[in-house]
């Protein structure tokens, strides 16, 4: 295992500020008229010609470029990818107000069900609409909801390294976690050939309660909540940071709105326009670091006071956040308290030290010995440029914060096998699924039955203007059956495609049998495409043969007796189990908690599990009296909690049928972050399944819940799972 964070990465010159605004214009337009005179944060996310009327510089989204039809589905991505080319290129041309494009957002969240591969042919196209259209606009790829995943990694891994001008990311969780994401995504960055001043497209407070848009003190931990992004932000030389959002921003259970609806500015917004003008010319020096815990309590930065010399700002914060996971055998970390006192000892020759975001505030330096840290208030402190002073049990570091990444040597490898950036190839790859396979986005497979041919076409699109030549070749897994065409192995040739032109051959692929009878690994199956001027594409995926549905072919599996299901702590009575028959158990809701409604039941995870090992079960809602959603997490001995899948509406008919992997969890939000890509499963502890929106009465039902152990990972079939 490594220790990775930043590697390679080299910041800019300093941080661009901006935010996004959202809805009607006239919500807005007042807004933008005062941020464009003050000139200091000049990015705006939104689609609105106001914008650049008003001296700022947009940030569209193509997404917006398409129409649907109603019911439509708005998470599937289109397939033809000229198009995909054709529309963005006209949108392009109708808003000439817009010069940097992202494309899509959040793919890796729910917003899109399409896999990885394919998110990357969509980006690929969307750069030649953009790039045909004006030239010098610039292209983001699509943004990332979590730190990275298989779904990131699945991104890089078809080139859209090659099709982006920047890594884009949004970020929403403990302000205490965003250093800390960040080092995982600048290991990410750094494997693509991406050492360059990302793009945070959105940063967003998700811990005001929707009905809580005029409590001072809610409102004051936004503030400082926004504040002290905005100074990690410049301390790390990210690129281009907005906020999420300018304009109000209400969803069903939190308020991320910085206006008001009658457009007054909320308190983060007012202090967010002072901050961002000092930190574009302030230089980022230390970090004070609490020495037991490590973390990060504030920074310090150097303002030039011009000829008469620099002074010390420093502004220091809260460490809090949310409580972990407290589930036995769950090594959660020491709980700070909101409001952490520190002690200051002032250096010699400290006459005074100023207080507030502007200085405003003159006091002795004894009169400041004392801070108490709150989250409710970022304290800014500025000094004559004297030695820094003590602040007990804590020291003030140089360099960027390494995030603690710890990246296995699995994953090592997989980043390693990451392409370089190239030059845009115009003909551009894709793998089409046909009718004998399924894609699984959890998972990041492509699932194909062991008996059947696999129904999956190579394709290749020219997005330029002229006719191009080129060769393609198509790499054969491991373990695995391959031809294309009419032709028994033949795997590569020489294509010559016409403007806009597509060329489709069918690929063969057969999964051999394994020691359990099937191929058990993912296996991956790739394509390359080099043109004579050396441009070149590729497009990847990962192919998988389970067994037929209702099989246990190369798995051993094991029942979990509802003797082994437990509440979540500290809510003993939620619910109570019965045993409808033999392998069935219904769930009564009893007690749901929370503002959200809901009941949680914990498995404890067997020793020995591998990452292709993992729990399912058949689960449905049988008397309920509403709609119901479900989502499953696992939780390690770290603190960290990972997700399978998004949440989703339970069926009352046909029941949702899990098999989830331990290496098919993914990050998420509200977690430690320490691991690289996906749970070390040896240190998984926990499986958790959460019903939201569940009443009292409400009965769920859970069918076939086992673990399962795949056979051809085993050192003996007969192997227990313990």
């Amino acid at each position: 295992m490594a220790l990775l964070g930043g590697l390679g990465w080299h910041g800019g010159e300093a941080t661009d500020f901006g935010g996004m605004v959202l809805g009607r214009e006239r919500d807005f337009v007042a807004l933008l008229q005062t941020l464009g005179a003050d000139g200091s944060m000049p990015w705006v996310r939104g689609q609105s010609a106001a914008i650049q009327a008003h001296g700022l510089r947009g940030v569209g989204d193509v997404r917006y470029l398409f129409s649907r039809e109603p019911g439509d589905p708005t998470d599937r991505l289109p397939t033809d990818l000229r198009m995909v080319r054709d529309i963005v290129h006209e949108g392009v041309l109708r808003s000439p107000h817009i010069h940097t494009w992202e494309v899509w957002n959040e793919p890796d969240f729910h917003f899109v069900s399409d896999s990885a591969a394919d998110m990357a042919a969509v980006l690929k196209a969307a750069w030649w609409g953009v790039k045909s259209a004006r030239a010098g606009d610039r292209v983001l790829m699509p943004s990332m909801a979590f730190r990275p995943g298989r779904y990131a990694v699945e991104l890089m891994r078809n080139g859209a390294a090659s099709f982006t001008e920047a890594y884009n990311l949004h970020f929403y969780g403990w302000a205490s976690d965003y250093a800390k994401v960040l080092a995982h995504h600048r290991v990410l960055a750094h494997a693509a050939g991406l050492d360059g001043p990302e793009w945070v497209t959105e940063v967003g407070y998700l811990r005001l309660p929707a009905s809580a848009g005029k409590d001072p003190e809610a409102l004051a931990r936004q503030a400082a909540f926004h504040e002290r992004m905005m100074v990690e932000s410049s301390f790390e030389r990210v690129g281009v940071h907005l906020a999420f959002a300018f304009s109000p921003a209400r969803e069903a259970s939190w308020d991320l709105g910085l206006t008001e609806s009658d457009g007054r500015w909320r308190p983060a917004l007012r202090s967010m326009l002072q901050l961002a003008a000092r930190l574009r010319a302030a230089k980022p020096e230390f970090r004070l670091v609490h020495r037991r815990t490590g973390e990060c309590l504030g920074v310090a930065l150097r303002e030039s006071d011009g000829e008469a010399g620099s002074h010390w700002w420093m502004a220091l914060w809260s460490p809090a956040r949310g409580r972990d996971s407290t589930l036995p055998g769950v090594d959660v970390a020491p709980e700070w308290p909101e409001r952490f006192p520190v002690t200051v000892n002032w250096s010699k020759g400290t006459a005074e030290v100023r207080i507030g975001l502007e200085g405003e505030t003159a006091l002795a330096p004894e009169q400041v010995a004392a801070l108490e840290l709150s989250p409710s208030r970022v304290q800014h402190l500025r000094v004559r440029d004297v030695a820094l002073p003590r602040v007990t049990g804590c020291d003030w570091r140089r360099g960027d914060h390494d995030g603690g990444v710890q990246v296995r040597r699995f994953w090592r490898r997989e980043l390693s096998a990451l392409p370089p950036p190239t030059p845009p190839s115009p003909v551009v790859l894709q793998w089409i699924i046909g009718a004998g396979a399924r894609s699984e986005k959890p998972s990041q497979t492509v699932n194909i039955a062991g008996d059947v041919d696999g129904g999956v076409r190579l394709r290749a699109t020219n997005l330029g203007n002229e006719e191009v030549h080129g060769h393609w070749r198509v790499e054969a897994p491991s373990g695995w059956q391959i031809s294309t065409g009419s032709h028994e192995g033949t795997t590569a040739g020489a294509w010559t495609l016409p403007a806009s032109a597509t060329i489709e051959v069918p690929v063969h692929v057969r999964a051999r049998r394994g020691a359990g009878g099937h191929a058990t690994e993912p296996a991956r199956l790739s394509a390359a495409w080099r043109d004579c001027c050396g441009r070149q594409d590729q497009a990847s995926i990962r192919l998988r043969a389970p067994p037929p549905d209702g099989e246990t072919e190369g798995k051993q599996m094991r029942t979990i007796s509802w003797r082994e299901w437990r509440p979540r702590p500290g809510h003993p009575g939620a619910w109570q189990v019965l045993q409808a028959a033999p392998g069935t158990c219904h769930l009564e809701v009893r007690e749901p908690a929370g503002s959200q409604s809901d009941a949680v039941v914990c498995w404890e995870v067997p020793r020995g599990m591998t990452v292709q090992d993992g729990w399912g079960a058949d689960v449905r809602r049988v008397a309920t009296g509403g709609r119901v959603f479900s989502q499953l997490s696992l939780v390690t001995r770290d603190g960290e909690v990972w997700r399978y899948g998004e949440l989703r509406e339970l069926p009352a008919s046909e029941p949702w049928r899990v098999r989830a992997a331990l290496g098919d969890f993914a990050p998420t939000v509200w977690s430690r972050h320490l691991h690289f890509g996906q749970p070390d499963p040896r240190r998984v502890r926990w499986v958790l399944m959460r019903f939201q929106g569940v009443h009292e009465g409400d009965v769920l039902e859970l069918d076939n819940v086992h673990w399962f152990r795949e056979l051809a990972r085993t050192s003996a079939a007969t192997r227990a799972i313990r």
